[in-house]
């Protein structure tokens, strides 16, 4: 089973710093509303779209903490 990445390089490279934020808050919902779900023992609809969201966020936060720092260095 191919698991395809939520956002892609080339689009991170694309996103304001704003635009991230904004898709951070949205996977981070979204892998709540599984979590929670998969706990109560309900049907996940893809237990590998748990592990992709949390790459996918880590993936922001480290995108997000270069522009940080490029930011603070001007």
């Amino acid at each position: 089973m191919i698991i395809m990445a939520i956002i892609k390089k080339k689009e991170f490279a694309k996103m304001t710093e704003k635009e991230l934020k904004q898709r951070r808050d949205e996977f981070k919902l979204e892998l709540s509303k599984d979590l929670a779900n998969s706990e109560v023992g309900g049907g996940v609809k893809s237990p590998g779209r748990i592990g992709e969201l949390r790459k996918t966020l880590a993936r922001i936060e480290h995108r997000l903490c270069d522009l940080k720092k490029k930011n603070e260095v001007k």
